[in-house]
């Protein structure tokens, strides 16, 4: 692979020559689970199995020394790939690799106090490379504190991402539909979202619902005004999403979006102040022209639009269905007619679903 920085010939040399450098960063952040219980003997040999596991990750990734900086923990470690021609996905295919390697490694270790998990945070972002104490290539910034943040958030095994790095990867058809999506408290009481990968046949994977946001899963959210109106016009119109879903699934769920938006301000307006809909054609076309005219919108503005409203509408995933088009909500199950029905019966009535 070519040296990352043109005119260095690896990372400590150019951070010696500019005073400040920033470089679009993948992180993936991890410690060992229950690390500080565990004999100093256990805990020795652990670093250098977790060493060894994420060498040889790296290598099977196709990430080369120069691509990367790695930084000690003490019961972890914060992986930087600093080389933006890696693959989009490196970061968590990344951990997808450790947690193969350790549950090998745990596999093959007849001695429970050798074996051990670890929780793993991934993230993304332009932060800042610096050299430490020690005159070694560092990383400094909001994206490496982030990444250390969502990791706290997990249990053993489990894979947790931020808002970026979700939206990145969940467009892919690999990556559609495995994400569960949770709001996270930090330090200062900052709120951040953040995402568990939850997709099937990765090995070592922990996917039950993190300790963390146990308690939070169990109180059922109330279907905001916006959000009863989705379903509402869903539902409605089910006939014509069914036909449309294959060819127009992105552009269905923004005029939905749009409809239901647009329910909202009707419902809002006065004679002093009247509406008038946002939605293409305000009000005056068919729905399937509408749809038409949205999907012929640049494919990436309907990418994000649809990433935004599926972000909005994920405490009610239960209450949703994708059918067969991958992550986007475009159909109400049976629980979520009779949860808009008991939480929302004027608008249940309004649009004569009963």
């Amino acid at each position: 692979m070519a040296t990352l920085y043109r005119g260095f010939e690896n990372v400590s040399d150019m951070i010696s020559d500019i005073d400040v450098v920033r470089r679009y960063t993948k992180y993936v952040f991890l410690d060992v689970v229950g690390f500080s219980k565990r004999s100093a003997e256990a805990q020795s040999q652990i670093v250098k199995a977790l060493n060894t596991i994420t060498h040889a990750a790296l290598r099977q990734g196709g990430v080369d020394d120069q691509d990367r900086i790695l930084i000690p923990t003490g019961d972890g470690m914060c992986i930087a790939l600093v080389n933006i021609q890696l693959p989009y996905d490196a970061h968590i295919q990344t951990a997808f690799q450790i947690l193969k390697l350790l549950s090998e490694h745990n596999q093959s270790t007849p001695d429970a106090s050798r074996q051990f998990e670890v929780r793993i945070g991934v993230n993304q972002n332009t932060d800042i490379l610096v050299e430490d104490v020690n005159d070694r290539p560092n990383i400094a910034g909001a994206g490496i504190n982030l990444a250390s943040r969502i990791m706290d958030k997990a249990d053993g095994n489990q894979i947790l991402v931020s808002q970026t790095v979700h939206d990145e990867l969940q467009p892919s058809e690999r990556y559609m539909n495995n994400f569960r999506a949770f709001y996270a408290v930090g330090k200062h009481r900052i709120q951040f979202r953040v995402y568990q990968y939850i997709g099937a046949g990765r090995d070592g994977l922990n996917i039950n619902l993190p300790t963390e946001f146990a308690a939070t899963r169990e109180v059922e959210p109330k279907l905001s005004q916006l959000a009863a109106y989705y379903f509402a016009h869903a539902i409605t119109n089910q006939s014509f999403i069914v036909k449309a879903a294959d060819d127009y699934g992105y552009a269905v769920m923004v005029t939905l979006w749009f409809l239901a938006k647009d329910s909202v301000g009707e419902g809002e307006a006065t004679e002093i102040a009247p509406y008038t809909p946002h939605i293409f054609g305000e009000g005056k076309l068919s729905l399937e022209e509408v749809v038409k005219h949205n999907h012929e919108t640049d494919f990436r503005i309907q990418a994000c639009l649809a990433n935004y409203i599926q972000t909005e509408l994920d405490p009610y995933e239960d209450y949703l269905e994708p059918g067969a088009h991958g992550y986007l909500y475009l159909f109400v199950n049976k629980e979520g007619k009779q949860k808009l029905q008991r939480e929302r019966p004027k608008i249940w009535k309004d649009f004569n679903l009963g």
